[in-house]
């Protein structure tokens, strides 16, 4: 037998095995459906934190404060930030965090060492 013989008859063994678990409702729900979301306390660091609520919490070489009112140098809009400062061997490296919009995750907003707005 060649090697893309016993190649095609994994593909097709896999294929076939793959196909069996679906209709027999092992794997009921496709991976991208439920994506990983670590929630605004774990983010945060603060046990019960919801967006909004006041932190300012050291993790190690890691602060995050806020909420902040804040800017945006481009559009003008006025939002509520948290700022995390990172103690990194060539200084403290800052970063803006906000609330999306639609309220499912945050959203890196600025990061004023590279002076580049996260749109």
């Amino acid at each position: 037998m060649s090697n893309a013989l016993i190649t095609r008859r994994r593909l097709m063994t896999a294929l076939a095995g793959s196909s069996a678990a679906l209709m027999l409702g092992a794997c009921t729900t496709p991976a991208f459906a439920n994506p990983t979301n670590i929630g605004f306390d774990l983010w945060s660091g603060v046990q019960g934190a919801t967006f909004g609520s006041a932190v300012d919490k050291t993790v190690g070489s890691r602060r995050i404060t806020g909420p902040h009112t804040w800017t945006h140098p481009i559009t003008g809009e006025a939002m509520v930030i948290y700022i995390r400062e990172n103690r990194e061997r060539n200084g403290v490296r800052v970063q803006y965090f906000t609330m999306r919009p639609d309220g499912t995750a945050l959203a890196h907003v600025f990061d004023p060492a590279c002076l580049t707005p996260c749109v």
